[in-house]
């Protein structure tokens, strides 16, 4: 019984023996047949399968975004929100500025010039200015060469034809005086208003005792015109 067991041991090893002594050779053989293939140039492209694209895609599906995209939406997002913003407020601010009236410049009432109203003419009569004159000068110490010339004939000193011939200025020299014939405007050379007829003639006495000689006599001669107006021109006359 043991001797059988023993051969039927021996047996299965050698069968086991061959069957591994085959694989080993078939394995050789495989080997060999593998090295005996060229080597191709390119290296082979494996197109995915159809399993292996879905789960590409599932794998793209369902990775989560990174976190710099969102970072870059969200920056986006702000400045979009920022611009609508401001360009909303600009348009809330042309809205007011267009429901709002300007204030449009208020116009100062225009102030006419009117030409400053002049007075009414003011005459005054020569005459009467020679006769106050004369008695000024009178009073002042001159004597009046009608005077002096009505003394000398009746004296004698002197003929009815030399009276008649030295009447009435006995040769003595004049210088005129001109005042405006309007009295609201009469004045000296210098300016200064006179005011009154009296006024004018104190003006012409002044003047007259201040001569060196005794005799004076003044006469109005009539209107002087130039470029500023009309004047009563007075000679008043000295020696």
């Amino acid at each position: 019984m043991k001797k059988m067991m023993i051969i039927i041991l021996s047996v299965m090893v050698l069968i086991l023996a061959g069957c591994s002594s085959k694989n080993a050779e078939n394995v050789a053989t495989q080997k060999e047949s593998v090295t005996e293939i060229p080597a191709s140039t390119e290296e082979p492209t494996e197109k995915p399968t159809v399993e292996e694209k879905k789960e590409t895609e599932q794998l793209t599906e369902t990775e989560p975004p990174k976190q710099e995209e969102k970072t870059t939406v969200a920056d986006n997002s702000n400045t979009e929100s920022t611009k609508i913003k401001t360009d909303s407020t600009q348009s809330d601010n042309k809205s007011n500025e267009a429901e709002q009236p300007k204030d449009e410049p208020k116009e100062e009432p225009k102030v006419e010039q009117q030409a400053p109203v002049q007075p009414a003419k003011a005459d005054y009569s020569p005459a009467n200015v020679v006769s106050l004159a004369t008695a000024k000068t009178k009073a002042a110490g001159k004597i009046l060469l009608t005077d002096n010339l009505d003394s000398l004939l009746a004296n004698g000193s002197i003929s009815q034809e030399e009276y008649n011939s030295y009447y009435p200025y006995d040769g003595a020299g004049y210088y005129s005086v001109y005042v405006q014939t309007d009295l609201n405007t009469a004045s000296t050379t210098s300016g200064r208003l006179l005011g009154s007829e009296d006024g004018i003639a104190q003006y012409i006495a002044e003047m007259l005792a201040c001569e060196s000689g005794p005799y004076f006599l003044i006469e109005y001669v009539g209107v002087y015109t130039n470029g500023s107006g009309d004047f009563y021109e007075f000679r008043c006359y000295r020696a």
